[in-house]
């Protein structure tokens, strides 16, 4: 609660007092409600950004739907939607109070958000039970025919396969955190923390247009559109095709997608769509909530690495430890690291890799069952990956054995 006084102007915190009379009807209004039903309101405390918005409603509704009991799920939102097409759909399930709704009221519901949070809180089990549970949404008859209806604009026969392919450049962070040093100056597009270069995958899209998979560029915010001499069944569709309708539709019809530390994987995280995932860095702590919906069921990964400045190349352990103090270009600069990006090569073995996974006779070997113990005895404490079906890339972990 005191958040809302700390650090608070004068003015800010004459209204927050006064609303405090309008947030004390709202918990007696609620408490009449919870009488014949359950309620719950979940505050998503995030600054616009798609994976955090999604993530958030996703897991507590499924967990809602998972309980079989009549429920209202009340979603505080205090800066809008950063897609209306989301906010329609999320909609359906629930009460959404946002931008949309006036400030009194939306600053209500804040309040009371964090005042009431232990009392209208929905107790979430682990990240691993969540993804077993039943997607909380399904889009309509409409939706799916205009994602069908894009396919076609776009040039993709009916009943072609395609997958989808996300990575965050630095014009993303350039758009909502302008000036806190955290990825966002395209000066550094190749050697920063957190920004992923398009170049280093667009092989694989054009390797997997030659056994006739098309590949759409998803992404709301580019730098440019992709280079001309790729294939013609390789679609930029975040220049020149991308709606927030399509974010949706595209990510539900998908075959898998290909996420390069993109929020915009989340259309298919949702619908349990398997991925993979490149030039990823770990969360010190890996159940965080924060990243529950980046580890994704049925997915593959490979990470990024670092060196010093002197050419030593941190292990695993040393990598996992940092954790996400790895996402910040200043905390590089101090301890004199350099990010080594994965290679086209890595991202094409990751994608094949998972292909041959979802194939009917893939079999695990014992030799890739004692890569996966040794990467992830580096985590304290231990994770339950094998309860999950996720692991690393036994190619990328063959070729990098020393670092385990």
């Amino acid at each position: 609660m005191w958040k809302y006084f700390r650090d608070k102007g004068p003015q800010e915190i004459v209204k927050n007092i006064l609303h405090l009379p309008l947030v004390f009807l709202l918990w007696i209004f609620l408490e009449i409600l919870r009488l014949n039903r359950h309620v719950f309101v979940v505050n998503l405390g995030h600054k616009g950004r798609i994976g955090d918005y999604m993530n958030n409603m996703e897991m507590n509704l499924r967990v809602a739907n998972s309980t079989k009991q009549r429920f209202i799920m009340i979603f505080v939102n205090p800066v809008g939607t950063p897609n209306n097409a989301v906010r329609d759909l999320y909609r359906r399930y629930s009460i959404i109070i946002d931008s949309r709704l006036p400030n009194i009221v939306r600053r209500t519901f804040q309040i009371f958000s964090v005042l009431f949070r232990r009392r209208f809180s929905l107790e979430l089990p682990g990240w691993h039970e969540i993804w077993k549970l039943e997607p909380a949404t399904a889009l309509n008859k409409a939706e799916i025919e205009y994602g069908r209806t894009l396919l076609k604009e776009m040039g993709i026969p009916e009943q072609r396969e395609f997958v989808c392919l996300g990575v965050k450049d630095g014009s993303y962070y350039a758009t909502i955190h302008p000036e806190n040093g955290y990825g966002q100056d395209l000066r550094h597009q190749l050697s920063d923390s957190t920004n992923v270069d398009i170049d280093n995958y667009l092989p694989i899209a054009n390797q997997l247009a030659e056994i006739d998979i098309y590949t759409v560029r998803m992404g709301s915010v580019v730098s440019s559109p992709l280079k001309a001499d790729r294939s013609p069944k390789v679609i930029d569709y975040a220049f020149d095709f991308r709606t927030e309708l399509g974010d949706l539709a595209l990510g539900a019809l998908c075959k898998f997608f290909i996420n390069g530390m993109t929020g915009s994987h989340v259309f298919a995280a949702i619908y349990n769509k398997p991925s993979v995932v490149a030039d990823f860095f770990f969360e010190k702590d890996f159940n965080s909530r924060i990243t529950q919906f980046e580890q994704t069921p049925n997915s593959i990964w490979i990470i990024r690495r670092y060196r010093t400045i002197n050419d030593i190349e941190l292990d695993f352990k040393q990598i996992i430890q940092r954790g996400k103090e790895l996402g910040h270009d200043r905390r590089l600069l101090a301890e004199g690291l350099v990010p080594i990006p994965n290679t086209p090569d890595e991202i094409s073995d990751l994608v094949f890799e998972l292909i041959q996974k979802l194939g009917k006779n893939h079999s695990k070997t014992k030799y890739y069952e004692n890569l996966q113990d040794n990467f992830y005895n580096n985590f304290s404490p231990p994770i339950p990956w094998r309860d999950f079906n996720i692991s690393i890339s036994e190619r990328f972990l063959q070729k990098h054995v020393h670092l385990i």
